[in-house]
């Protein structure tokens, strides 16, 4: 189950309805340290008794492509948490996000960012409840190293370590050999917004991004 290869599931038949917009969901918390086990076929079976439309899932950290059509976001994750309580007895939070949200963020993204030998590269999905710049001071606290931003603006100050916050998400960016030094972020999981994000590392977000793009 903890086998991250870069293994994409095969949908069904597209479906026709064009106006259908087209979604990921991110799971929060599944498949770690043999907790919250999912498997991925199930997994996508489930979203399809749903309703979802052309579902196909990423990885197995809890990434599900789909379609759907006059539902709302917040009806979406009701139906799709249900059908998980329903099918695998967990109580697991999902996030949407759809084409144009992971656009924005693409934008933002310096091309040079990865998650590498070098370089680790976050993405921290923000449940609505925490989605506000403000979160930056909560994170960083008063580690004066850090480089932050929340003009959206790409940045071009160079550092060892940014935090940027974009709309519905907190980039983390930082140089591998000084991760240790990190004190604000490796404090990140005892800290009471952790449970309020998802995150995936930047080779997971832009392989949905093209994804996404593919099926438009």
């Amino acid at each position: 189950m903890n086998n991250r290869a870069d293994k994409t599931s095969k949908t069904k038949k597209p479906s026709n309805d064009t106006r259908a917009t087209r979604y990921v969901a991110l799971l929060r918390g599944i498949n770690i340290g043999g907790r919250n086990l999912m498997a991925m076929p199930k997994l996508q079976s489930s979203f399809e008794k749903a309703g979802m439309q052309d579902v196909s899932t990423y990885i197995n950290t809890g990434n599900v492509l789909f379609r759907k059509a006059k539902l709302s976001p917040s009806a979406i994750v009701a139906k799709l948490e249900e059908a998980i309580r329903q099918d695998f007895a967990l109580d697991i939070k999902v996030l949407l996000r759809c084409y144009g949200d992971f656009k924005s963020l693409m934008d933002f993204l310096p091309v040079g960012w990865a998650n590498n030998s070098d370089m680790k590269c976050d993405v921290m999905f923000l449940w609505e409840g925490i989605d506000d710049p403000a979160i930056l001071a909560d994170l960083v606290k008063d580690d004066k190293q850090v480089i932050t931003s929340t003009s959206g603006k790409r940045p071009t100050k160079k550092g060892e370590e940014h935090l940027h916050y974009v709309p519905g998400a907190v980039i983390w960016q930082v140089n591998r050999n000084k991760i240790s030094k990190c004190h604000s972020l490796q404090k990140l999981a005892s800290n009471k917004l952790y449970k309020k994000m998802t995150v995936r590392n930047i080779n997971t977000i832009r392989k949905l991004y093209e994804l996404m793009g593919n099926t438009l």
